[in-house]
């Protein structure tokens, strides 16, 4: 069975992926403070500190899972303002750490973004459009997205507005 790192397992996207990709693959969730406790044999849950790279890179190589989904960081916009220090060590630190270990260890990378990117309102836009974040959030999170690439050219991201409920 194919093994799914979830980093940020215990947020809300987390929590729904895990119980979601758990019907066909072994899903370990990490998280920091908050568990998540899930009833299914096929969900894990670790707790780990993603902002400390040898701790990460262990836990990492132990699994040694096929993907690697980044769920984790800080979210909102409004602590990001108030804490840009906090921000800039859980949005990019993270993503620098998982990149980087997942093209060491040669494994497929997920870097979860978002659509605060752009200063403009009512326009399409798509990969070529260059960004122009406009809040400590979205400016982490281009620079997440940054890194992720530079560390692991093949890195997925996704930039999604997300709204969901548990």
């Amino acid at each position: 069975m194919k093994k799914i790192l979830i980093a940020g397992g215990s947020g809300l996207l987390g929590i729904n992926s895990s119980k979601y990709l758990s019907n066909k693959y072994k899903i370990y969730s990490l998280y920091s403070s908050t568990k998540y406790f899930f009833e299914n044999k096929n969900i894990e849950t670790i707790q780990s500190d993603l902002t400390n790279f040898q701790a990460t890179n262990d836990i990492i190589s132990f699994i040694n899972p096929d993907i690697i989904l980044n769920f984790s960081g800080l979210t909102s916009v409004e602590k990001c303002q108030k804490f840009p220090a906090l921000a800039s060590e859980l949005n990019i630190k993270v993503a620098n750490h998982l990149s980087i270990i997942s093209q060491k260890l040669n494994m497929y990378y997920v870097q979860m973004s978002t659509d605060h990117l752009f200063n403009q309102l009512n326009i399409f836009f798509d990969e070529s459009n260059t960004t122009d974040p406009i809040n400590i959030y979205s400016k982490t999170k281009v620079e997440a997205e940054r890194i992720s690439l530079f560390n692991n050219p093949k890195s997925l991201i996704i930039r999604s507005n997300f709204y969901c409920s548990s």
